[in-house]
């Protein structure tokens, strides 16, 4: 069996307010249908408490507790306290192993491929101008650009152009049942009887 390769990871950054989880919003939904199963890891800045106090898995934490894991039949969260923020590496081995794609909503690094959505108002300037691995630009024109750029609602060129640009083949998954309803279409299309005496050798010789 063919080991799974590591995923893609692709950074999307841009100021706070810009829209960057706006435009994931729309972007993910569009990767899907194209048969990309992909994870999300964001970045913030805030020092607040993730962990929403008064829930139990707070007041277990508050009473001592390293760590809580809350578990249930569709969803699983840990909450733990760390001495420094966890490196963008360390966090994707915590990731599902069957995903194509990893998108680091806030990380910027100069080892990924990068979109930066921009938007005046938001944005005093590119993040990215200059990086080696900036794709492409989202939203309004922030001029002299080098890279494509997307209107925020250009979400499928979008998602086409990622594609193009991050697999080197693509994954392509058929629905459920779509192989076996193929294969039974072209059964019953060799099992059916032709009309013209050319098409049907039986029949052919038979007037011979």
């Amino acid at each position: 069996m063919r080991k799974k390769s590591a995923p893609v990871i692709l950074s999307v950054v841009g100021y706070s307010g810009a829209g960057k989880t706006t435009l994931l919003e729309k972007l993910i939904p569009a990767l899907r249908k194209r048969g990309i199963r992909l994870a999300v890891i964001k970045h913030t800045s805030h020092h607040h408490e993730l962990d929403r106090p008064g829930k139990d898995s707070h007041r277990l934490r508050q009473a001592g507790a390293e760590a809580v894991v809350v578990s249930s039949p569709k969803m699983v969260a840990m909450f733990r306290e760390v001495a420094r923020e966890w490196p963008l590496a360390r966090l994707l081995r915590h990731l599902p192993r069957n995903v194509d794609l990893v998108i680091a909503e806030g990380f910027r690094s100069p080892a990924h491929p990068c979109v930066e959505v921009f938007r005046r108002g938001f944005s005093p300037a590119l993040k990215c101008r200059g990086h080696r691995n900036l794709l492409a630009v989202v939203g309004d024109d922030p001029g002299a650009l080098t890279v494509p750029r997307f209107d925020r609602d250009a979400v499928r060129a979008l998602a086409e152009f990622l594609l193009e640009n991050l697999f080197a083949h693509p994954p392509l998954r058929q629905k459920k049942g779509t192989r076996d309803a193929f294969n039974q279409k072209l059964a019953n299309e060799r099992r059916r009887p032709t009309d013209s005496a050319k098409g049907n050798p039986r029949t052919a010789l038979g007037r011979r």
